[in-house]
């Protein structure tokens, strides 16, 4: 149940529907628990259903996306809504803020395209190369490349700073999503049942786990934890430097439509059952469940409790920027993530319009 009593509020949480509205839910901790808060539901803002939510890095807007070919921004503070981006030409997929600067937006035109958030939210860059609908996209944690996947088969490396094409590699199977590490070490691809884990550094897929069913979502906890979410309900923990499944629980009793990483060893989850759920990831234990009106198509949570995210660099939205860094350390990330690129270039997996990516 929605609980009444006052808490800290430590996290803000947007669920998306079938019907276009987006319902809105702070998380409160109590002494002993967790607690849903009901907020308002937001108005019935697309004519379709909505496909992809996302937080910027403070919780200051709100970004949601439908099949009506609309992204609807809102200002979450301030409970504004600040109107929609209409540039796509197909149903929006996919979105993922970079900070508080910037959003990238995929689209079933085959389009990436990279929105500035301020002012007029100026389209800055429109990455085209897919053949067919884009399925997923990531930005790196330094805000320089982005990993994406579409229903032609290829995961494409994005350089920001140029906003071109770095390199493409060619997938045995269509990839549905694609994910970078908080510290941006590992990204993962998942392709129906099966996640593939590559480590930055090498280019390599370092381990591929299988599991019984259709992988719907998945989410890193830490650097070294990955968490999946199937169409039977389950969710199920794995260490990355082993691949070894170390928990899996039944969830909820339908398949389970998207996850979000919170601050304290927490996560939450969505369901066709119509529940959302809060869970401690260290046991994989619920923490809190609340009975949603309306059937939920993804999720979409930012930390809001400062102390704690301070406390847990690895959950920050761009943990790589720290407020001082040593010129060593800058260059040591740089060479980590060159060394990705060439690897790739050198041994023929990626082809390149470009000689050289510019970092």
């Amino acid at each position: 149940e929605v609980m009444q009593t006052r808490g800290i509020v430590v996290a803000s949480i947007a669920v998306g529907t079938y019907d276009g509205s987006v319902v809105g839910l702070k998380l409160e901790r109590h002494r002993d628990s967790e607690a849903f808060l009901a907020k308002h539901s937001l108005s019935q803002r697309h004519a379709g259903c909505i496909k992809s939510t996302a937080f910027s890095a403070t919780g200051k807007y709100l970004a949601t996306g439908g099949t009506d070919e609309t992204i609807g921004i809102y200002d979450v503070n301030s409970e504004t809504d600040l109107g929609s981006l209409v540039q796509q030409g197909g149903s929006v997929t996919c979105l993922e803020f970079y900070e508080d600067s910037h959003l990238i937006s995929g689209s079933e035109d085959g389009c990436i395209y990279l929105w500035k958030c301020s002012g007029r939210w100026e389209c800055v860059s429109q990455l085209k190369g897919h053949r067919s609908a884009v399925n997923s996209a990531s930005i790196h944690p330094s805000g320089r490349l982005a990993l994406s996947v579409g229903k032609d088969r290829t995961l494409r490396t994005w350089n920001l700073l140029t906003g071109k094409k770095a390199f493409v590699i060619n997938l045995q199977n269509v990839s549905h999503c694609v994910k970078w590490t908080a510290t941006g070490s590992h990204f993962a691809t998942v392709q129906d049942s099966s996640i593939d884990l590559y480590q930055t550094e090498t280019g390599h897929v370092t381990h591929t786990i299988k599991n019984a069913c259709r992988i719907n979502s998945l989410c890193f906890p830490t650097d070294c934890t990955l968490i999946l979410a199937d169409d039977r309900g389950n969710i199920s923990m794995y260490d990355c430097a082993t691949a070894q499944k170390k928990a899996t629980v039944k969830g909820h009793a339908n398949r389970i439509k998207g996850l979000a990483v919170l601050a304290n060893n927490r996560i939450v989850s969505t369901s066709s059952d119509q529940e959302i759920k809060v869970w401690d990831v260290k046991e994989l234990t619920c923490r809190s469940s609340l009975k949603l009106p309306i059937r939920p198509t993804c999720v979409a949570a930012v930390n809001l409790n400062k102390e704690e995210i301070e406390a847990e660099p690895n959950l920050r939205q761009n943990p790589l920027k720290a407020k001082k860094k040593s010129l060593k350390s800058r260059k040591r990330r740089s060479s980590a993530i060159q060394k990705f690129l060439e690897l790739k270039r050198n041994k023929g997996i990626f082809k390149s319009r470009r000689a050289v990516c510019r970092l």
